[in-house]
């Protein structure tokens, strides 16, 4: 699923940074992670939230953000390591066809 960014007044990568580790406070949420894509395309951001995901430490719960691995591949620039760290959650979840066909 494509995600369109939607330009928000006063957010940056360094305001998003701060705003994911606020969130996480209560446990990060596949809904929250999807907002990330609506505000920014930022490598470190996108990193960010991967690490958000990994702290989980359990598969059944990676798959809740399948959206968000697909579609952070979906029509955007991917940097080199943010790109392996969505593409190995993909391949354990066992989405990386959709995965791959996203990244097309």
């Amino acid at each position: 699923m494509f995600v369109k960014i939607e330009k928000k007044e006063g957010i940056t990568p360094i305001s998003l940074d701060a705003w994911i580790k606020e969130e996480r406070k209560d446990g990060f949420t596949p809904d929250e992670a999807m907002q990330v894509l609506k505000w920014s395309n930022f490598h470190g951001n996108i990193k960010q939230v991967v690490k958000e995901i990994r702290a989980y430490n359990d598969i059944r719960v990676y798959k809740m953000f399948k959206s968000f691995i697909v579609s952070a591949v979906e029509g955007r620039e991917t940097s080199k390591d943010s790109y392996t760290m969505l593409r190995d959650l993909a391949v354990e979840c066992g989405f990386e066809e959709e995965f791959d066909k996203a990244n097309e």
